[in-house]
């Protein structure tokens, strides 16, 4: 079958009526039209839901519409794994946002990683999940990347950047490190 970009003049009609407002809860409408206005150029590792929820809001604010992307191998036990993903799944559904997954939990490979010193387990933690999002985010045409991590005051920001910016060089895609923590009670 054709797609939508093949017959541009399919949707032509609707691009020029006005769209009605909160649509999704946003005031630029649906996610077809939000693509439409803001180009796909920020992969957005996430967490969980409710620290996404100061992320996307703040980089729709500020006009980039962020494609989510679920990389947490380190989440255990599996039914905490299984509770955030699944949140995080209704959530992206319920605001509009593109969701891409990379549904691994792995449990064998992070107590291997992080058993011999389970006290600088943070920076594998960072490292691994940058990695995946920084590839992933160079093998489907991201301009750049960056992560919910950022957002908790909890988290060691530094060491969230460093893994950011190295996986960015490795991949040649740029680390966005923002900084979501003034927004962290909105989540």
């Amino acid at each position: 079958t054709a797609k939508t970009g093949d017959r541009p003049w399919l949707f032509q009609n609707l691009r020029s009526q006005p769209r009605p407002p909160g649509i999704f809860g946003c005031e630029y409408g649906c996610s077809f039209h939000r693509k439409e206005r803001f180009p796909m150029d920020l992969l957005l590792h996430i967490c969980c839901a409710p620290c996404s929820v100061a992320c996307v809001k703040t980089l729709r604010e500020e006009g980039t519409e962020p494609v989510g992307f679920w990389y947490n191998p380190n989440i255990h036990p599996f039914l905490e794994y299984k509770a955030r993903r699944d949140t995080l799944r209704q959530y992206a559904a319920d605001i509009g946002l593109d969701l891409r997954e990379e549904d691994f939990y792995g449990l064998r490979q992070f107590t291997a990683a992080v058993a011999q010193d389970s006290d600088h387990r943070c920076g594998y933690c960072y490292a691994c999940r940058m990695e995946r999002t920084a590839q992933y985010a160079a093998q489907h045409g991201f301009a750049r990347f960056s992560t919910t991590l950022l957002v908790s005051p909890y988290q060691n920001r530094e060491l969230i950047r460093a893994a950011g910016e190295r996986m960015g060089e490795r991949y040649g895609v740029e680390f966005a490190a923002y900084d979501f923590r003034p927004r962290f009670q909105e989540g």
